[in-house]
């Protein structure tokens, strides 16, 4: 009866023993990472519609395209938030 118990208490012992759980929080998604592309000045002394036009629609792009990163960045950002405190 003696030897039924013992390896039965080591069971429960082994149980016990606490195991270091890391939090680690997500990894931002790569392109969230790039740098942001430079907005395109407009030569001095240009005096002609055509390139004006041409320069504030490119510039006009690359800001939505900063906004679109901006707001996925933040819903990207609430949804992990959210995921990794209620692990925990």
């Amino acid at each position: 009866m003696k030897y039924l118990l013992i390896p039965f208490i080591i069971m429960l012992a082994g149980c016990e023993t606490p195991v270091p759980v890391k939090q680690r929080f997500p990894e931002a998604a790569p392109v969230m990472l790039e740098p942001a592309p430079k907005l395109v000045p407009l030569p001095a002394g240009t005096a002609e519609l055509d390139q004006l036009i041409s320069n504030t629609a490119e510039n006009y792009g690359r800001y939505h395209e900063l906004v679109r990163r901006y707001e996925l960045w933040q819903q990207w950002y609430t949804e992990q938030k959210k995921n990794f405190e209620s692990a925990y």
